[in-house]
């Protein structure tokens, strides 16, 4: 009876400095985050269980050491109420971040802790391969940057056509892998421009490209055959031509002048 009167006594002691030890229900505390990786932007929910009801809970970040953690638990402390404790937790850098749960007015350890990522936002962006081409040939567009599962619909912003979709293979495509690619092939010459949209979003387009589209070159002709020439040697054919003519009439003249001569022989 003594041993009990002594223990409830030093029990009472302790509350009344402060450093009563945490009262915990039938299973262990645990603090779990919702979710437990999260884009820079979000927020996650972080809930204690495992503590009996009433218990005053105080949120800390023990990793990395910041300044001013508190800002971002809201609010930093919460009580059991129905065998849980909540807070919201919301970054402002991308990190890994390990939160704690301590008892209010307690030297004791952490109750529990839960561990965060906290990735950058990721930025959508739309490429063209190739980026111009001519008429007849066709271009892979491929969206980067955009979380998994979203569907993605591609769109001809520029020119103002009656009927664009026709040129897109598929019209919508699943992010998958952290990508999602159509073909584009062109009916006509001129500077495209594709857009892209999250699926039944009223949002603005996630990213562009500007797709330059020229006509397909002119069959190439056959080279007439040039005509075969002789070789020009200038004056010297000239005058070849002019001696050789010359000597045929030196030698006709000369033929002219002995028929001449023996003529007059036979009648004198």
């Amino acid at each position: 009876m003594t041993k009990k009167l002594l223990s409830a006594l030093a029990v009472g002691v302790l509350v009344a400095f402060g450093a009563a030890v945490p009262a915990y229900a039938d299973a262990d505390p645990s603090l779990t985050a919702s979710p437990a990786s999260i884009t820079l932007g979000g927020s996650s929910e972080l809930t204690l269980t495992g503590v009996e009801d009433g218990v005053q809970i105080n949120f800390a970040i023990s990793q990395p050491v910041l300044p001013n953690d508190g800002g971002m638990l809201n609010p930093e402390s919460a009580t059991v109420a129905d065998g849980q404790a909540s807070v919201m937790f919301t970054p402002d850098a991308a990190a890994t971040y390990v939160i704690e749960a301590f008892v209010q007015n307690s030297e004791s350890p952490a109750v529990a802790s839960v561990t965060i990522e906290v990735s950058a936002p990721l930025t959508p962006a739309l490429a063209a391969s190739p980026g111009s081409l001519t008429l007849g040939g066709s271009s892979v567009l491929t969206l980067t940057g955009v979380d998994e599962g979203v569907e993605a619909t591609f769109s001809i912003a520029e020119p103002v056509l009656p009927n664009n979709q026709g040129m897109l293979v598929p019209e919508v495509a699943t992010v998958t892998d952290g990508q999602a690619a159509v073909t584009f092939t062109p009916n006509a010459v001129g500077t495209y421009m594709i857009e892209v949209f999250a699926r039944n979003s009223e949002g603005p387009p996630l990213a562009s490209v500007t797709i330059a589209v020229s006509a397909a070159p002119s069959p190439t002709q056959s080279p007439r055959p040039t005509p075969s020439v002789l070789p020009a040697t200038g004056a010297d054919e000239t005058s070849s031509l002019a001696l050789v003519g010359g000597g045929v009439l030196v030698a006709g003249l000369g033929l002219v002048l002995v028929a001449a001569s023996a003529a007059r022989a036979r009648r004198g």
